[in-house]
């Protein structure tokens, strides 16, 4: 397993894909801060916004019952201040965790490295130089978790390169550990959504169906149409509800919902409050939900294809 996962490294390093993504990372972190800035200037070309009661002049008139979403609020204050209370915020405004886009992409990218094998022949000619069908699946699911966290350091560390370029600063210090934990949890979730999509991919093998489910399941797209299921339904059928809370997109909108910021909510999550969270804190079942998913994933991989023919 282990001359296969380098076998693997060594093709993602000297390949395009792994530096692609990359690439579209990096963009879309400047991308968003871009954004934010165009938005507050807008906002300010004719006058002021203050940031509390938020009253907004636009156009000559006064709007004193303007009611944004918080993170706009944040993102207005953030940007006319040119201050941000800690770096968490940075991570959570820039929403690439909860909002599906690193799980989507690295989701996207395990899928077209896992088809590849199969269609340049790299798969059957492993197996006939003698290595069982497990260890390539394990080797597989290893190297879609090391994606899975290169591209996670990649968000943070793009993240505070974008905001440090637009001239914000960091002006209050955060426990080094709280900073950490919100790393630590985005990224696991991330690699939960990874291994998920690729479990299934290993049984369906198809790289549309793959992309597809890819786009669905990591992008947020299916954990956005199940909460609201369980909104409509959660009264009637409370299992629902108890299911959808275990979603891992679910438990990335709640950890980073969970920061310690200025009371944000986040998009991606504005439904998941209502849902049970069996006792535990945001982190905790975040944490549960994204080692079960883990576990799920290499378990259906693994027995789904210890016999199954490699054709």
């Amino acid at each position: 397993m282990t001359r296969l996962l380098r076998s693997g490294v060594y093709r993602l390093v000297h390949g395009r894909k792994l530096w692609v993504g990359t690439a579209l990372i990096v963009a879309a972190c400047f991308g968003v801060v871009t954004l934010m800035s165009l938005m507050v200037g807008t906002l300010r070309a004719d006058g002021s916004a203050g940031v509390g009661g938020l009253q907004v002049t636009v156009d000559g008139g006064r709007y004193s019952s303007v009611a944004p979403d918080s993170a706009d609020a944040a993102v207005l204050d953030i940007f006319s201040s040119r201050t941000a209370p800690n770096h968490s915020c940075l991570l959570v405004l820039m929403g690439l965790f909860q909002g599906g886009t690193a799980g989507m992409l690295v989701s996207v990218v395990a899928v077209l490295v896992h088809a590849e094998d199969f269609e340049r022949g790299f798969v059957r000619a492993e197996l006939a130089g003698g290595h069982g069908r497990v260890a390539y699946h394990a080797s597989y699911l290893a190297l879609a978790a090391l994606l899975a966290v290169w591209y996670s350091l990649v968000v943070v560390a793009s993240t505070e390169a974008a905001f440090a370029a637009a001239g914000v600063r960091v002006v209050g210090a955060e426990p080094l550990w709280r900073y950490g934990r919100l790393v630590g949890l985005n990224t696991l979730g991330v690699v939960a959504v990874t291994l998920t999509v690729a479990a299934v991919h290993s049984v369906v093998r198809s790289k549309v169906a793959g992309v597809s489910l890819a786009i669905c399941i990591g992008g947020g797209a299916m954990g956005s149409v199940l909460t609201g299921l369980a909104q409509l339904l959660g009264e009637r059928f409370g299992w629902i509800a108890q299911a959808v809370s275990w979603l891992p997109t679910v438990n990335l909108g709640r950890i980073n919902d969970a920061a310690p910021l200025l009371g944000l909510t986040s998009s991606a999550s504005q439904g998941a409050a209502a849902l049970p969270d069996a006792g535990m804190s945001a982190w905790t079942h975040a944490l549960v939900c994204f080692i079960g998913w883990i576990a799920a994933a290499v378990a259906v991989t693994l027995l789904a294809n210890r016999r199954r023919d490699v054709c």
